[in-house]
């Protein structure tokens, strides 16, 4: 039980509260629940992972009665970490494509004309471009484009690009872990790729 003066200290961890809570150990879930609570701002983005990685950190650097921290612990923090950044990247592509909508705009594109929000592009592979899953609408978007990648050095595409058809072949709206095998299993050292620049659901 704190004594007046801890519970008006603001610069504990635990002002404003009636306990301070004392553990004996490292539970790992017991961390991962409390950077759960932690990963939503006010205004309810997302806090940046690196945000979050600072909490491990200084559990990992501290010294507790000179023992280590337990293998479990280890494994537990990078498993969650690792999740939190997949999360975190999807709801930043998906903020970025609302942003487009509520703007309503209209970028140029390699094929100017009665289509503007279309465009083709040749990638010799690797083509560096991480593709998430639209999970409303099926089919896949561009989440990353790897520096100097093919895909960074055509320019053409960005984040947030929505992948129509590989080939000839029209990919929108289609199981994601078969569009993944059309692009994988492709055996052509340039791949063409059809994208739209807008929401999923346009």
């Amino acid at each position: 039980l704190l004594t007046d003066e801890e519970k008006n200290d603001p610069n504990k961890y635990y002002y404003n509260n009636q306990h301070d809570l004392r553990y004996t150990g490292i539970n790992v879930k017991l961390i991962t629940a409390f950077l759960s609570s932690k990963k939503t701002k006010a205004n309810g983005n997302l806090v940046h992972p690196s945000h979050l990685s600072k909490y491990g950190d200084a559990i990992k650097w501290a010294t507790v009665a000179g023992k280590k921290l337990p293998t479990e612990y280890h494994i537990g923090m990078d498993k969650f970490i690792r999740a939190y950044k997949k999360e975190f990247e999807f709801a930043e592509a998906k903020k970025n494509n609302n942003k487009r909508k509520s703007e309503g705009t209209e970028q140029t594109t390699r094929n100017p004309g009665r289509f503007p929000n279309y465009l083709t592009v040749h990638l010799t592979r690797p083509m560096g471009i991480l593709f998430e899953e639209n999970y409303d609408h099926g089919g896949a978007y561009i989440a990353e484009i790897n520096e100097g990648s093919s895909a960074a050095v055509d320019g053409s595409i960005c984040r947030g690009d929505q992948l129509i058809a590989i080939g000839e072949k029209r990919v929108s709206g289609m199981d994601f872990e078969e569009v993944m095998k059309l692009i994988v299993g492709g055996v052509e050292m340039k791949t063409k790729l059809s994208f739209f620049r807008g929401p999923a659901e346009s």
